[in-house]
């Protein structure tokens, strides 16, 4: 299987005071494709839950409060 060096793909911004319909909107309608990109290698290629939490923590903890409520909104089960 060849493997592409290069993606295109398109920005969309857009303001809400916080995640909220729109938001929500956009995640239900690029998650599949996302999925897809993401896990294109395998899910073995990729970090475990546990360990990309570590690494938010580590690297980047002032993320933790938003990655929280989107994941709510997604109602996805882990926690943090």
């Amino acid at each position: 299987m060849t493997v592409p060096s290069s993606m295109d793909f398109t920005f969309r911004a857009f303001a809400e005071e916080t995640p909220g319909p729109y938001w929500q909107q956009q995640f239900k309608s690029l998650w599949p494709a996302y999925k897809s990109w993401f896990l294109r290698f395998g899910e073995a290629d990729r970090p475990t839950y546990h360990e990309s939490v570590q690494a938010l923590r580590r690297y980047m903890p002032e993320f933790k409060p938003i990655v929280i409520g989107h994941r709510k909104m997604t109602h996805s089960g882990q926690n943090y």
